[in-house]
């Protein structure tokens, strides 16, 4: 009669999927999904974007610094320390809100602010007159903005292309409105096409990032 040794049964620990798939990555940290690289990508270039716009802003600075002071030494010392702490500020903003939530201004804010950016614009060209300097500064100004904006996720409904015509409204209001008429012509055609915007503007897809902790991101 053979004895069949009973063997003790195969029992293996319950470990929840959630906590499986964080011991897996433990070692090796989650690769980025496709939605984050491309969300990257756009970002970068909104980075190399809103550094120009800085640069643009920084000429009208330091000329206008030039103008008043009039000191080759303060100019250069100016537009360093200005140039630096931008860069400091644009990347904090650039990494530590990129997993926050996207929002859209929608279609009230997004057109009163361009109204009131072609009104800036109409102001210092009556009230200031022609100075080129005062246009750098607006432009630059504006793409600054914009590029803040978007590090913040706070306007995910501006793009790109909206900053180019607010760009060009601008332009063209001030360097073409020398004369009342023309100014108010060129003012009521800016205000015709943002009332166009409005009417067409369809807010887009938000896209959904899953949280993550910056902490557990070591290097």
């Amino acid at each position: 009669m053979e004895s069949s040794a009973s063997s003790p049964p195969d029992t293996k620990p319950l470990v929840p999927p959630a906590l499986a798939v964080e011991v897996s990555h433990a070692g090796n940290p989650p690769s980025p999904t496709p939605v984050e690289t491309s969300l990257g990508v756009v970002h970068s270039l909104w980075y190399c974007f809103s550094s120009l716009g800085m640069l643009v802003l920084l000429y009208g600075v330091v000329y206008s610094v030039h103008i008043v002071v009039n000191d080759r030494i303060v100019e250069p010392i100016l537009g360093s320390v200005i140039g630096y702490c931008q860069q400091i500020l644009m990347f904090c903003l650039y990494y530590y809100r990129r997993h926050s939530p996207y929002r859209c201004i929608g279609r009230l804010v997004k057109s009163m602010v361009e109204v009131i950016s072609v009104s800036v614009a109409l102001a210092l060209r009556q009230f200031v007159g022609y100075n080129i300097n005062n246009l750098i500064l607006l432009i630059g100004s504006t793409i600054v903005l914009h590029g803040f904006v978007q590090f913040m996720h706070v306007a995910y409904d501006i793009s790109a292309l909206d900053t180019l015509l607010g760009l060009l409204m601008q332009v063209l209001i001030y360097t073409m409105g020398g004369e009342m008429y023309m100014s108010a012509a060129i003012y009521l055609s800016c205000l015709g096409v943002i009332v166009y915007r409005y009417a067409s503007y369809s807010a887009p897809a938000l896209p959904v990032l899953e949280y993550k902790s910056l902490l557990s991101q070591r290097c």
